[in-house]
């Protein structure tokens, strides 16, 4: 309830909502009747996490950006180190930041996914999914260990896994919005299916 208030008073319209369902998961649910080809929710531009809007938030954030290239990240991996560090920095301002109707809203622990959790990879034996995945868990390791060697940002090494987490179950990629697109996180079109309720802040 807190998020449908805090998107529709801050300017964001559409006709859907998140919430959770009769088996207390998350998702979109439509409000009106939506037809064919019509926009369920219009977002405005204040709502993106992005690149340009983290670097406008806090432009020391720019400094790492030259720190992660200089040490060969490349620009993909750039953009989601600084919306990454533009997330945490979110969540730790707390009630202070716009966001933080958003934040909440975020899973914290990400209990049983399996960049966190290897109590699955027995199941994966032998197949190629389970060495993908492993890998998948290196480049976290590598981004996180980026992100604090590169980025002035005060916050623990679990706080980039947390961003970090959120930005590979929710970041998308949007054209029109710059040169040839970019990839941003946004609410109400990000994945809202992987909210943990009752998740502690």
């Amino acid at each position: 309830a807190e998020l449908n208030a805090w998107f529709a008073q801050s300017g964001g319209s559409g006709a859907v909502e998140v919430r959770a369902s009769d088996d207390n998961r998350c998702g979109l649910f439509a409000t009106a009747p939506i037809g064919a080809g019509d926009a369920y929710v219009r977002v405005p531009r204040k709502f993106l996490l992005d690149r340009a809007s983290a670097l406008a938030a806090a432009p020391a954030l720019a400094r790492g950006e030259l720190r992660a290239a200089a040490v060969g990240c490349d620009a993909d991996s750039v953009v989601a180190l600084t919306v990454c560090a533009r997330l945490a920095l979110e969540r730790a301002a707390g009630d202070a930041s716009f966001f933080a109707p958003y934040v909440r809203a975020l899973p914290k622990r990400f209990a049983g996914h399996p960049l966190r959790d290897a109590s699955g990879d027995a199941c994966l034996a032998g197949c190629y999914a389970l060495e993908a995945l492993r890998e998948a868990r290196r480049n976290c390791a590598r981004f996180i260990a980026a992100a604090r060697a590169c980025y002035d940002v005060d916050v623990p090494r679990c706080r980039w896994a947390w961003a970090y987490r959120c930005w590979m179950t929710r970041c998308i990629f949007v054209k029109g919005l710059g040169a040839d697109g970019d990839y941003r996180i946004s609410p109400a079109i990000s994945d809202p299916t992987t909210h943990e309720q009752g998740d502690p802040a």
